[in-house]
């Protein structure tokens, strides 16, 4: 799962497609917080404030959780900060 400011996605393929669309890999952003909490040595979160390529404000949530082909985000939660 995968919200985004303008997209809500469910399930791998539609997330690959936007992956292969919209969304450029390596966009430029600055970390301005980070947390990561981990429980156990197989699930974590991790939560982010950044700012974009425009300087604006955003947050970002994932739910990362190991598998057998190692670490991989079961959600993600991307919105922007209010001005």
């Amino acid at each position: 799962m995968r919200f985004g400011p303008r997209e809500h996605l469910f399930g791998y393929e539609e997330i690959a497609n936007f992956r292969t669309g919209v969304w450029k890999p390596g966009a430029p952003r600055v970390v301005e917080r980070l947390a990561v909490i981990t429980f156990g040595r197989d699930f974590g979160s991790t939560n982010a404030v950044f700012r974009d390529t425009q300087g604006k404000a955003n947050r970002q949530s994932q739910v990362w959780v190991r598998t057998e082909d190692g670490w991989r985000i079961a959600a993600a939660h991307v919105s922007p900060l209010p001005d």
